[in-house]
Formats: C-alpha cells, sequence, structure tokens
C-alpha cells in the first residue's frame, strides 16, 4: 500500500530554503534590468550663470536631478517636459544639490550655476532607464 512521501521538519525547511533562492534568481535579473543608470551630462568649473540640460537623450524617464558643487555655492535644478514645458528652478547651497520634486516620466534635466565661480569642479547628473 501507497504511503505517500514522508517529510521531516529538516526536508521542509531545505524546500523552503530552495524555494526562497529559486524565486530570488528569478526575481533579480528583471528588476536589475529595470535599474537606472546615473548620466553626467554637464561637468566644468566656474561658468557662473551657464543652463545645461540633458541632450543624449534630451527626454527620458528621471530618477533624480543632481549637481556636486562647492558648498556655499547656489545652484538651480530644473525638468521639462515636452507638454506643459518647464517648471521653475529648485534653488539650493546643499552638496550634492538634488531637486527635491523628484524625477519624472519623459522629463529633460536643467541645472543653472548661479554664482560658483570658485574654480572647483561641478557636475550636474541625472538617472537614464
Amino acid at each position: 500500500m501507497f504511503q505517500g512521501i514522508r517529510t521531516t521538519g529538516r526536508t521542509l525547511k531545505r524546500h523552503r530554503l530552495l524555494l526562497a533562492v529559486a524565486l530570488t534568481l528569478i526575481i533579480l535579473p528583471p528588476a536589475a534590468a529595470y535599474a537606472s543608470t546615473v548620466q553626467t551630462y554637464r561637468q566644468s568649473a566656474n561658468e557662473v550663470g551657464g543652463q545645461w540640460h540633458t541632450t543624449s537623450p534630451v527626454y527620458a524617464n528621471r530618477d533624480f536631478n543632481r549637481v556636486y558643487h562647492k558648498s556655499g555655492t547656489q545652484w538651480g535644478l530644473a525638468y521639462c517636459d515636452s507638454v506643459t514645458g518647464c517648471c521653475p528652478y529648485a534653488f539650493g547651497t546643499a552638496n550634492p544639490w538634488v531637486d527635491p520634486r523628484g524625477g519624472g516620466v519623459y522629463q529633460e534635466a536643467w541645472c543653472y550655476n548661479v554664482n560658483d565661480n570658485s574654480g572647483v569642479n561641478w557636475t550636474c547628473q541625472t538617472t537614464i532607464p
């Protein structure tokens, strides 16, 4: 007479562990494929009054817009899209200064050097899918 498969507590724990590992291996590759890549769209020193935007691609889904610069100098960050236009610059002096509005769908990222004439290299960055 068929008695079925007997499982002990130890065997059950192994099966659960194996299932967890298998699910992790299935879920992680697609998640990694959708992760964003940081894109530097302008890097220089000085250039007070300059405004720069993303060019390749101009519009993309963005997770953030930030600038690394000399602390205490003022920078502006903004987003534009092809439908509603540009939002006003968000200004700040923190390093890095990150646009507090976060990212957006199909956006162009902008950075604006208000008064950083320190000679220290600065970098404007955003993300691309």
